[in-house]
């Protein structure tokens, strides 16, 4: 039952069960409503007039309560929605995701969680007060009119009732119809959403490239994804929305022949036929509501299985007895990694990285350079061997350990919606203004703000689409060294800078090295070349470990990769 799921998602009792007595208590205040006027018009229509008058000030005075107890109702409603029910589901949300596994978000799920946080809650929210509301009203309505249809008279009755188990069957068609065809449409819109956010925020390099035709490639795939998904649901629904459609308007017309057949034998008077059809008129509106109501409540059991899948996630395993790491070495104990368990992404790798040192990783793209960072920052558990931090296991720190001993930088940048200041204030809010200052300049983060209009306190925009991609870097390179972590990790964080600031940032590294363990995954000859050891990996494996010196010297992939760089850097543009 969707309520039990909700106390459960929840954690405890909302009060959403109690409300739907509350509603069904409102609903028979309008079904008074609707039996006085029964006797109101047949009063009417006899010449009584005081009679009339005396239901007449009697319905006026029911409906006046059921107004007054309605609005309390939806308040309450409101506040059950919002208080105990969106309220404790977002923080469970949020506790949980804290403590998934870094490589748990992806770009799809990133779009998938910032629908499922803002639109889908939003529809739990509406459970207890607009959709409940409805849903009751629109059964409690058509069960209060087959009553009275049948105090009019059997017949009358009978025909209100005689399509009911095949209306019921049209509706729950359209609930399931709608409630598949919105699953699809919620991946689709979800890609969608990263899509656009993704497209609007590399417009500076895009255009500087010519390249927008070819992220508009990506960007109208998801367009039509979209689209496709949402004709889908509509012709998944049309039917079923058609027959139920069709279902009430001939239970209407059965009933208005039923109850002028019945007229003109004399078994009615024409009192009660202007009761049939008043209350048929609002039972068309309550039926055409339950496949209505019926198609929210399956969008919103929808949207609490989404939030049950996230739950279901397996949280990253904490020791219950965390130690502690004595030192910034790392070591990699023939570890060995895959992310689907049948793909090797890291194949029995064995690597010493001794603390205060350089290391650069180097190597083809999909060689698992990245994947080995990671690894160290927890991203993922090694599904064979071990990842050490000064001698101890990564699963033996807690997750506060860990982090407070590291700094990432890597080659997706996202920057908050703040200032330049604020931005880089991340890695240490405590720090002091020459601190900030000082992480900035290491990073050549402080021409970049002197040539901005206000300077420090310019704003970056949402993920900072205000900066260029080399200035957005520089942001999160200022932030990492302000951390003063003894670990620093940066996955190609020199790609988006330009030679002269790559080697003032490369300086840089080599300066915190001598503090500091540091771990770059690089492809700039400057960057590799003065590193203390180089990792060369090939297919998961490391297939060379040395210094420049001696790579250089020897045959393998290194020598070849540093031949191409030199070629590489060699050319230049003549004019014939």
């Amino acid at each position: 039952m969707i309520i039990d799921q909700m106390d459960r998602l929840a954690a405890g009792r909302t009060g959403v069960l109690p409300q739907a007595g509350v509603y069904v208590g409102t609903g028979l205040l309008e079904a008074a409503i609707f039996a006085l006027l029964l006797p109101l018009l047949r009063a009417l229509v006899g010449g009584d007039v005081a009679r009339a008058l005396v239901l007449l000030a009697a319905g006026a005075g029911v409906a006046l309560v059921y107004g007054v107890v309605l609005y309390w109702a939806d308040n309450r409603g409101y506040l059950i929605g919002i208080k105990h029910v969106l309220r404790p589901i977002q923080h469970r949300l949020g506790d949980h995701l804290v403590q998934l596994p870094l490589g748990w978000f992806t770009k799809e799920r990133s779009g998938q969680m910032s629908t499922l946080l803002t639109h889908d809650l939003q529809m739990v929210m509406n459970m207890p007060s607009i959709f409940m509301r409805q849903l009751i009203f629109s059964v409690l309505t058509p069960v209060t009119v087959a009553v009275l249809f049948f105090v009019v008279d059997w017949r009358v009755g009978l025909s209100f009732l005689v399509l009911t188990p095949v209306l019921y069957a049209s509706s729950r068609w359209m609930a399931r119809a709608v409630g598949d065809g919105h699953f699809e449409e919620e991946r689709a819109g979800a890609e969608l959403s990263s899509r656009i956010l993704e497209f609007a925020q590399a417009q500076p390099a895009l255009r500087s490239a010519n390249r927008n035709e070819s992220a508009w490639g990506a960007l109208g795939e998801a367009i039509g994804t979209d689209r496709h998904a949402t004709v889908r649901t509509l012709r998944m629904t049309g039917l079923p929305m058609w027959t139920h459609t069709l279902l009430v308007q001939s239970i209407f017309a059965l009933v208005l022949v039923t109850a002028a057949l019945v007229l003109a034998t004399g078994g009615i008077g024409v009192a009660d036929f202007v009761f049939v059809a008043v209350l048929a008129l609002r039972a068309v509106d309550a039926l055409n509501s339950i496949g209505q109501q019926g198609m929210s409540i399956r969008v919103t059991q929808n949207a609490l299985d989404a939030v049950q899948r996230v739950l279901d996630e397996e949280p990253l395993p904490q020791p219950e007895t965390p130690n502690r790491a004595d030192g910034s070495g790392i070591t990699f104990d023939h570890v060995s990694f895959s992310y689907d368990g049948e793909r090797t992404v890291l194949d029995d790798v064995s690597l010493d990285i001794p603390e205060r040192t350089l290391t650069a990783l180097v190597g083809p793209s999909g060689s698992g350079k990245t994947t080995l960072t990671r690894l160290i920052a927890r991203f993922w558990d090694a599904t064979g061997g071990s990842v050490r931090i000064g001698g101890t296991d990564v699963r033996e720190l807690s997750t506060e350990e860990l982090m407070s001993r590291m700094a990432l930088v890597f080659q997706d940048v996202y920057l908050f919606d703040g200032t330049i200041e604020e931005n880089i204030r991340l890695g240490r809010p405590d720090a002091d203004d020459e601190q900030v200052r000082h992480a900035a300049r290491l990073a050549r983060l402080d021409e970049v703000a002197e040539r901005l209009e206000d300077g420090w306190d310019t704003r970056v925009g949402e993920g900072g689409n205000r900066l260029s991609g080399g200035e957005r870097q520089r942001v999160s390179i200022a932030r990492a060294l302000l951390k003063d972590a003894p670990i620093l990790l940066f996955d190609e964080a020199t790609a988006a800078l330009d030679a002269e600031n790559e080697a003032a940032v490369v300086e840089a590294m080599h300066e915190l090295a001598r503090d500091r363990t540091v771990v770059v995954i690089a492809h700039r000859m400057s960057t590799i070349a003065a590193a203390d050891q180089i990792a060369v990996l090939e297919d998961g494996r490391i297939t060379q470990l040395g210094t420049h010196e001696e790579l250089v010297g020897l045959p393998g992939r290194y020598a070849s990769f540093w031949e191409e760089r030199l070629k590489a850097q060699g050319w230049h543009i003549t004019n014939d």
